[in-house]
């Protein structure tokens, strides 16, 4: 491969990440919201979801593959995504002092779907890059994809307070 695909490929791949991300970000701080009370508890209880999943990440790689599984990784991410939108209506059509179980499952299946997905993801993010990368290449187009990519965070933040309607006085 090129020096210049492998640029654009690095662009492209982190522009995409970037996209799922800022959209899982976004639900993700909107159910510390949604949830109340229990939004910290939910939180925990998603990374500890997330942490176990990791476990369960190579068998997905190694049975899939690199493209497959970079693909597999993006539809659990939007997966967890439709999960929070299912949460929402939920949540939205009884009354919002007590959090409706199936709310709450929605929720902890989407934590499943996002952490498999994101698993998936960083293990296959680093065969990516070493599929197309070289030593001298390695360390710039590391750096443009995590440049790219690590928008996603303060951007679904500011999204979910715009959803959230969030006042700063």
């Amino acid at each position: 491969m090129s020096k210049r695909q492998a640029y654009i490929n690095t662009v492209i791949f982190g522009a995409s990440f970037f996209l799922i991300y800022t959209a899982t970000e976004t639900a993700r701080n909107y159910l510390s919201v949604m949830f109340g009370r229990v939004g910290q508890y939910y939180q925990g209880s998603f990374s500890v979801v997330v942490g176990v999943m990791g476990i369960f990440a190579p068998f997905f790689l190694h049975f899939f593959r690199l493209k497959p599984s970079i693909h597999l990784s993006s539809i659990l991410c939007l997966i967890y995504i439709g999960l929070i939108m299912g949460a929402l209506f939920v949540w939205e059509s009884v009354d919002k002092e007590y959090l409706p179980a199936g709310a709450l499952i929605m929720g902890l299946f989407g934590a499943i779907s996002y952490g498999i997905g994101t698993c998936i993801f960083y293990m296959a993010y680093s065969l990516f890059m070493d599929s197309i990368t070289t030593p001298q290449t390695r360390g710039i187009l590391v750096g443009i994809f995590f440049g790219i990519f690590n928008f996603c965070a303060p951007i679904g933040n500011l999204l979910a307070g715009l959803l959230n309607q969030t006042n700063l006085k």
